[in-house]
């Protein structure tokens, strides 16, 4: 499990003072300034994988592109007719595709208005509160540091980890 940790905390896991292999020490640099630039990034901004756009709250959890979470098609009650089943893959296939694009472990979406999005992380009792309005007290990544995040397999590979 990679942990979201600021950059101070990821250099002194990158570099070893008396190493002398130059190539492994560019490729901390390397490493860290990739870290560097994901912690800039800014929470409010919609981000792109392979071409597509996804939904800045896409990542604490699964949405739309208006901010509507999915549900995940476990939970949802679905007619029986056959002529559902193709929608119901559609669904399915979408919700599957939108969660694995997601950064951070273990939130839901408890509110979600035209100026804020409350999110809460029940196993770390966390709650965020994303302003519209640039009015928020997490703007970036890196602010986000202090909270003991747990990034999901896709945010560590945005992460550089």
């Amino acid at each position: 499990m990679s942990k979201l940790i600021d950059l101070s905390e990821r250099v002194d896991e990158l570099v070893h003072p008396f190493d002398e292999d130059a190539s492994y020490n560019a490729n901390c640099f390397v490493l860290t300034d990739k870290y560097n630039d994901f912690l800039k990034t800014e929470l409010l901004s919609n981000y792109f994988v392979d071409g597509v756009e996804y939904h800045f709250i896409n990542r604490f959890v699964p949405c739309d592109m208006e901010g509507n979470v999915f549900t995940s098609p476990k939970d949802m009650l679905w007619p029986a007719a056959m002529s559902y089943a193709k929608r119901i893959e559609e669904y399915e296939k979408t919700y599957r595709d939108h969660l694995s694009k997601v950064w951070f472990e273990g939130f839901e979406l408890m509110a979600n208005t035209k100026y804020y999005f409350l999110l809460w992380n029940k196993e770390k009792d966390v709650s965020i509160t994303l302003k519209t309005l640039d009015q928020s007290k997490y703007k970036s990544i890196s602010d986000l540091t202090p909270l003991n995040l747990t990034l999901t397999p896709f945010g560590a590979k945005q992460a550089g980890l």
